[in-house]
């Protein structure tokens, strides 16, 4: 399931696809392994599975950039 990401747009749709209907939300911070993606749970049941987990690893730098992105976007409306 590793997918390598090229593009912002392509980072912004897989946060959309792990988003949407899934009751996650993606958030750029400080992990244990330094920078990385914190993964909040709306619903404490649910799991990333194995495949999404290594999705997310092997294209962590394209995914902060598109987080922090959106968390820009998001102040600059707030304005």
């Amino acid at each position: 399931m590793k997918t390598k990401i090229n593009s912002l747009e392509q980072a912004l749709a897989l946060i959309d696809r792990f988003e949407n209907g899934k009751d996650v939300r993606l958030v750029p911070g400080l992990t244990s392994n330094g920078l990385g993606i914190k993964v909040c749970y709306g619903d404490p049941s649910r799991r990333l599975s194995e495949g999404e987990k290594d999705l997310l690893k092997a294209n962590k730098w394209w995914l902060l950039l598109a987080l922090w992105a959106r968390q820009a976007d998001a102040a600059n409306d707030q304005r």
